[in-house]
């Protein structure tokens, strides 16, 4: 894996030197093993290599191809190298970077079909004068591009592009009234767009390609060659058993492809079925090799006295520990992140996340689970992040629901059979489910519930010159009761979350030297997905029964089994909150009160929020207590943007 740089002058004038020094020096504070560059006239190129896995300290990257003028920079890991260098006829010695030119030039722009894994390059032909740049499947891999008076800047960190190219931008005004606008975790609303205009993203599945045309213009044209919600069907003759033996078959095939250099690994692990199940199946395969998995879980910080209830576990380290019981090659960690606060640290977030930081409950531990695994020597950790919307999707209300529109009202009927077993009525359910139904259609007719300024303090004018509540109703604010086929396979690859995961995690493994894979985020594993019907995801036994009945023998019974009690990292966010509000006030005011920020900021929403905190963070709504820390990040990102910009308010 690398960091790839660099600008290329479609015009054919030489590209200045001092732009790759400028870019180095942006990339000087990443984990890189070693930087490379290339400097030939009108084309820069620069790699800052990562060695995640033993080969890619085999890489040469950048480099022109010997007897051609085509130039290529990448940052690259295949899973299907094996695979690709056969068919390709090259050598055992060949790099990913060497297997991705060679599959260039025999099936052109298709070759991005051809390849598995994490990816984002930028090939060059000098003799077409063209550019070829491409993201994997699911933008695991980070590609910004510019292009101004002929000359394409190109960069995997969007911050050292504005840097070294010392250009001026405009802010994306529109885009940030939305990030600072939505009431959760998502930041992005469009995959393609950043915090200034005409900086641009490379969407998941897409490539590009640029053209110098007579006229002194630059024509890019873009296609999506990966859409598995076109081109990958429902197998609606699939039976329960078959969905069971797919999802082994198919998690053990992705693993084995993912740890084919790893004698030891590391593992995200929680109390949940997605993380256990990454987990377990690898401890499985590395056991055969005598290798290990060293596991890292976040509990709460011990003075927050958080103590697990019935249905919550704040602490999960019990069921880890168990875990650990039936697999003695996984070596667990246990990350309080005691000393570390999410409001003192939001300057360092910002610096190395590029983003208005949102998931500030996770971002403390994410990012230290990080350093220890890294300073224990291991380069890759696994993650079962996207399993909720893939492997442990479905529930029994959305099987009732499909057989209900199919008119099987028996079999809708005894889906909710499941409830019997833990003592819940089905009036119970029913009632349950009514009240979700009349929220639904509530909505339509409530102002208050439709109202998208309720939970946020966006200032409504500038909200509403990009229309925001037309757009947010329809996107963000309205879900439907029951999920269908069509609603399932729509959230299993999704461009707004593929560009959002994939960018924090690229931004993660250049700050801590560590490379997260998720198995769950590959083509083969979200294309089974794609191919399995909604009735083997839930049945009469289980909700989330794909991974529940998919991983009996794998997964230990009292985790596989478990129906009532959920982990819940993070619980303790309220006390990291309370404990260092007082600390980094000032800040905050000074900051979130700034004439650049209140540009978008209702400020009498502001000021009652911060009267609630001064009697008491205690006596707050946990969506306030998330509302503060978000502001505090906006406003330092916002702050930071515009030193790049040419914004009047500055």
């Amino acid at each position: 894996m690398s960091a790839i740089y660099g600008a290329i002058d479609l015009k054919g004038d030489r590209v200045d030197s001092k732009l790759f020094t400028n870019f180095v020096d942006e990339y000087k504070n990443c984990v890189i093993d070693r930087n490379e560059h290339i400097l030939d006239d009108n084309v820069l190129m620069g790699c800052g290599i990562q060695y995640f896995y033993k080969r890619a300290e085999k890489e040469k990257l950048p480099f022109k191809d010997e007897g051609s003028d085509i130039f290529i920079t990448a940052d690259c890991v295949l899973d299907n190298y094996i695979e690709l260098k056969e068919e390709l006829g090259l050598n055992e010695n060949a790099a990913d970077g060497d297997i991705i030119l060679a599959g260039y030039r025999k099936w052109g722009r298709d070759c991005v079909s051809h390849f598995r894994g994490l990816f984002a390059f930028v090939i060059y032909s000098k003799e077409k004068n063209e550019i070829y740049a491409a993201v994997d499947q699911f933008s695991q891999r980070c590609l910004f591009y510019h292009i101004r008076n002929g000359i394409f800047y190109f960069s995997t960190l969007f911050f050292p592009l504005l840097q070294a190219s010392g250009l001026k931008f405009e802010e994306n005004e529109r885009w940030l009234v939305d990030t600072v606008s939505l009431r959760s975790p998502v930041m992005l609303t469009e995959p393609k767009e950043t915090a200034l205009k005409d900086v641009v993203k490379v969407v998941s599945g897409t490539y590009i390609v640029v053209n110098f045309l007579d006229n002194d213009q630059v024509n890019i044209s873009e296609k999506r060659y990966y859409d598995p919600k076109k081109t990958i069907p429902t197998e609606w003759t699939m039976t329960l058993e078959e969905s069971e033996k797919l999802v082994r078959k198919t998690m053990t095939d992705v693993l084995e492809k993912i740890l084919r250099e790893q004698d030891n690994v590391a593992a995200q692990l929680s109390s949940g079925l997605d993380s256990s199940t990454v987990a377990c199946n690898a401890a499985i395969i590395l056991k055969k090799r005598g290798g290990k998995v060293f596991s890292y879980t976040s509990v709460p910080n011990s003075d927050a006295g958080m103590k697990n209830t019935r249905g919550t576990l704040y602490d999960e380290s019990d069921i880890v520990k168990l875990i650990c019981s039936q697999y003695d090659n996984i070596i667990p960690s246990f990350v309080e992140c005691k000393d570390r606060d999410f409001l003192e640290k939001v300057p360092d977030y910002i610096n190395f996340w590029e983003l208005p930081c949102k998931s500030q409950q996770n971002a403390v531990w994410i990012e230290e689970i990080s350093k220890q695994a890294h300073s224990c020597g291991n380069r890759i950790i696994l993650s079962g992040s996207t399993g909720n919307c893939t492997l442990s999707a479905g529930n029994s209300t959305d099987l009732a629901y499909y057989y209900f529109k199919h008119f099987h009202f028996i079999k809708a009927y005894h889906m909710f059979d499941i409830y019997k077993k833990y003592g819940i009525s089905r009036k119970e359910v029913f009632s349950y489910l009514l009240q979700d139904i009349i929220k639904y259609y509530k909505w339509y007719f409530d102002s208050d519930d439709k109202d998208c300024y309720k939970n946020n303090v966006t200032r409504r004018d500038i909200g509403e010159k990009y229309n925001l509540t037309k757009r947010f109703r329809k996107h963000f604010m309205h879900y439907y009761p029951f999920a269908s086929m069509e609603k399932m396979r729509k959230d299993m690859y999704i461009l707004n979350a593929n560009a959002q995961i994939g960018e924090i995690e690229v931004k993660d493994s250049l700050k801590n030297g560590i490379l997260s894979r998720d198995p769950m985020r590959t083509v083969e594993f979200n294309e089974m997905c794609f191919r399995i019907p909604i009735y083997c995801y839930a049945e009469r036994d289980y909700d989330r029964r794909l991974v529940r009945v998919g991983m009996k023998g794998i997964v230990p019974e009292e985790v596989r089994c478990n129906v009532f009690q959920r982990g819940r990292q993070s619980g303790d966010n309220l006390f990291r909150v309370s404990r260092c509000w007082n600390k980094i006030r000032s800040k905050w005011t000074d900051s979130v009160y700034s004439k650049e920020v209140l540009h978008y900021l209702d400020k009498n929403k502001i000021d009652n929020l911060v009267k609630v905190f001064d009697k008491g963070i205690e006596k707050a709504d946990y969506i306030d207590v998330l509302l503060i820390g978000d502001l505090y990040a906006f406003s330092l990102f916002l702050s930071k943007v515009s030193k790049y910009s040419n914004s009047d308010l500055q």
